[in-house]
């Protein structure tokens, strides 16, 4: 009876955890298995309060989604989701050398404000040259070399003049191999196929070892003769093989058949 009795009181217990740690709210019951959400958590503005959250979310996202995200991935409780696109302004292509281009609006931006049951205080910005231990520089430095390739890139589109390769501005690539072919044609170095050039290397029958441009010849010569006894080892083993099959036919044809009489088979 006492065992029983404890185990009820532990059970009772578990139940009592487990509701305890359970959320306020009904959970939804949508499993999702590698997703690709991308959710933001935006610094907030001046005065905000620290019970008040913004994030960014995709345009399919809902209020149920980002409370159960916050809480599952987090354990992070909220009591209430407000939600609003903000739509972008129209923007107008810019076109080198024309007055304008084509007008088009951004993709929207889908905001959601959430009310945290615990406060939660950003850490100050650090200065730009405390940022060496995140890469601040190659973040940069690759945020600018996009910028200058997408606006190549709307440059180059249909809508604007299609340029010759030869009208483009030559790149470092180009100009290294640019004063490479001037060397090359102007004799000052030489062509090798290859870091370390290459070397032809090549054993005849007499068991010298030639090598670069004065063995070439000879390497050749030694490779057709080995191909020409090859063949000519072949086609005499295959004469040899078809004169010992004739034979033995020849052989078989003279032997005399003898017939069982008894039994009607040959022998």
């Amino acid at each position: 009876m006492a065992a029983r009795a404890a185990s009820e009181a532990v059970s009772t217990a578990a139940e009592r955890v487990a509701v305890s740690k359970s959320p306020p709210f009904r959970r939804g019951g949508k499993k999702l298995y590698l997703p690709n959400h991308v959710v933001s958590f935006l610094r907030p503005k001046p005065g905000q309060s620290p019970t008040t959250a913004t994030f960014e979310v995709p345009l399919t996202f809902n209020k149920f989604d980002l409370r159960d995200y916050l809480y599952h991935l987090y354990n992070v409780e909220v009591t209430s989701v407000r939600s609003f696109i903000n739509q972008k302004m129209p923007a107008q292509r810019t076109i080198p050398g024309k007055f304008g281009g084509q007008w088009y609006r951004p993709r929207a931006q889908k905001l959601m404000i959430v009310d945290l049951v615990k406060p939660f205080v950003w850490p100050e910005r650090p200065a730009e040259e405390d940022m060496t231990p995140w890469d601040h520089k190659l973040f940069v430095a690759v945020e600018e070399g996009h910028s200058k390739e997408v606006a190549q890139a709307e440059a180059m589109g249909s809508w604007g003049p299609q340029k010759m390769r030869t009208d483009q501005p030559a790149t470092r690539e180009r100009k290294e191999l640019r004063k490479m072919a001037t060397q090359l044609l102007s004799g000052k170095q030489q062509w090798t196929p290859g870091p370390r050039g290459y070397v032809e290397v090549e054993t005849n029958y007499s068991g010298h070892t030639t090598s670069g441009e004065d063995g070439g010849s000879s390497a050749a010569v030694g490779l057709s003769d080995k191909v020409e006894t090859a063949q000519t080892e072949t086609a005499q083993a295959v004469e040899a093989k078809v004169d010992a099959v004739s034979k033995r036919a020849e052989e078989q044809a003279k032997k005399p058949v003898a017939e069982n009489f008894s039994h009607g088979q040959k022998i």
